[in-house]
């Protein structure tokens, strides 16, 4: 899933969010309905949802 600034869910539930880097560690944990990825720099990333995982490229 690639992105440039944000993620947003659309669903209207808040999950769980948690931001991995491709090394394993914790960026993120939010129960936010967005994250803000302009602080990270451009790569990928792990984007865990409950207890689903998703890449993430950031651009």
């Amino acid at each position: 899933m690639p992105t440039f600034h944000s993620i947003e869910t659309v669903d209207g539930v808040i999950p769980a969010l948690k931001l991995y880097s491709l090394q394993g560690k914790l960026l993120l944990q939010t129960t936010a309905n967005a994250i803000d990825l302009s602080v990270y720099p451009r790569g990928t990333y792990l984007l865990q949802v409950n207890n689903e995982a998703v890449k993430v490229m950031k651009k």
